[in-house]
């Protein structure tokens, strides 16, 4: 016995628009709820000044971070004029970097490597660059080459502040706010035992903003689904259909089902034919008949 083939029953107009309606109104949940992600990316970059020029005239620039150069310049000198008095327990390195001149280099040194420091929130996400500069006694050939680093938010797993307590050496106050960026890559370093982190920004002017603004962009991202380049979307976002291209698209699908419909409006049918030894049903539609007739006819059936 052959299993009998049967025609599905058409959807009805009824229930593919209601079938529609709620895939549009899922969509326009979802969309409300990006477009909150977005007022508050919007909001607090709105509220976000900033004095660094570097990044200026670059595309996809959401926000520029301020280092504060002064502050951070004049924590390095006080560690490295420790650094210079406790060399003099040690007589062979006071002697070398003396003859080397590392004294009088000391604090233009520093302000070459701070003051090249700079960081952005892009639609690509956390873009830190330390660019081209001088060292050691400032010749060409001492020159430190310009390095960049971008994090994506879609990779971006912890971002935080330490806020700055206690000294070092019991001498010189720690007054820098660290931020810590950290992904999938980042743990425990077997060989030193410290922590390993993606990025680390010492000296920013307003790190919780920062912290806040990288949480935005990456929640945004979240909604959208488009990958790394979703950031860019949180501040340019597809607002989902509006009133009057949905009842275009709804009516197109009242359209098609009502042609479909009228095409299988014609009664069903079950016909039996004999064959051999055992039935052969088929549960066919007008239009299929006749094929079906002509197959069995000359196939030799009574």
């Amino acid at each position: 016995m052959l299993p009998s083939l049967e025609v599905e029953r058409p959807i009805s107009i009824a229930e593919e628009l209601a079938q529609s309606r709620l895939l549009l109104e899922k969509k326009d949940s979802s969309s409300a709820a990006t477009m909150s992600v977005n007022d508050e990316v919007k909001e607090l970059a709105r509220k976000l000044h900033w004095n660094d020029n570097f990044f200026h005239g670059e595309d996809g620039v959401i926000a520029v971070f301020d280092f504060d150069y002064a502050l951070i310049a004049k924590y390095r000198r006080e560690l490295a004029y420790l650094g210079m008095g406790a060399s003099i327990l040690v007589p062979p390195f006071c002697i070398l970097g003396t003859l080397l001149c590392f004294p009088c280099f000391y604090s233009q040194q520093i302000n070459w490597d701070v003051y090249s420091q700079h960081v952005a929130i892009t639609q690509d996400g956390i873009r830190f660059v330390h660019d081209k500069r001088k060292s050691l006694c400032g010749c060409s050939c001492t020159d430190k080459g310009k390095m960049s680093k971008t994090v994506p938010f879609d990779k971006i797993t912890d971002c935080d502040v330490t806020e700055p307590a206690g000294a070092t050496c019991c001498c010189v106050d720690n007054v820098l706010s660290v931020v810590h960026i950290d992904t999938a890559s980042s743990g425990v370093n077997p060989k030193t035992g410290g922590q390993d982190h993606e990025l680390v920004l010492a000296g920013l002017k307003e790190p919780d903003k920062f912290k806040k603004l990288v949480w935005a962009m990456k929640r945004a991202q979240g909604y959208t689904g488009k990958g790394s380049g979703s950031a860019a979307a949180a501040l340019t976002m597809d607002r989902g259909f509006g009133n009057d291209e949905t009842n275009s698209i709804l009516r197109e699908i009242r359209s098609e089902l009502k042609q479909l419909n009228a095409n299988l409006k014609t009664p069903i049918l079950s016909t039996s034919y004999e064959v051999g030894n055992g039935n052969l049903w088929f549960n066919v539609g007008h239009e299929y008949l006749f094929t079906l007739l002509n197959t069995v006819t000359q196939e030799g059936v009574p």
